[in-house]
């Protein structure tokens, strides 16, 4: 069961984030982009307790929102690189 939340930040930042119910056991903060961020949550633990949770969680969101929003910002996958011949590692 998903359940979107809006919630706001000590500067003033409205975030919108997708609450996920689960059979877990600890709160899971996930940013995915800018615009998708997740939280797993036990299925016992009350929403006052999950914004809470983001609360104290809001200086590395904050860190992390603006490294994703940056406009050279690189895309950090790890794609396998070619090898030529007589190449080494």
């Amino acid at each position: 069961m998903n359940n979107l939340h809006h919630i706001r930040l000590d500067n003033g930042q409205i975030i919108a984030v997708t609450i996920v119910r689960k059979r877990i056991r600890n709160l899971i903060l996930r940013l995915h982009a800018p615009d998708d961020i997740r939280i797993s949550a036990p299925l016992h633990v009350p929403l006052p307790q999950i914004d809470t949770f983001i609360l104290s969680k809001q200086v590395w969101l904050q860190k992390a929102l603006s490294k994703l929003t940056r406009p050279n910002a690189v895309n950090h996958c790890y794609l396998p690189q070619r090898i030529a011949n007589g190449e080494q590692l």
